[in-house]
């Protein structure tokens, strides 16, 4: 099971860098994100919202 969890923040990772790099090119200062897990019935959904910020 510690395999799921590296493959999730890998993932992640990934994501932030890449949220970084595009709000950077298009000129804002940085970006904000939220992360969201919610258990159900089928197993577990995660949710990433990524939005740009001026400072």
């Amino acid at each position: 099971m510690r395999w799921v969890w590296i493959i999730l923040i890998g993932v992640l990772v990934i994501a932030a860098a890449a949220g970084f790099i595009y709000c950077r090119a298009r000129g804002f200062d940085g970006f904000t994100g939220h992360i969201e897990a919610v258990k159900g019935p089928g197993g577990f959904k995660i949710g990433v919202k990524i939005g740009c910020y001026k400072g």
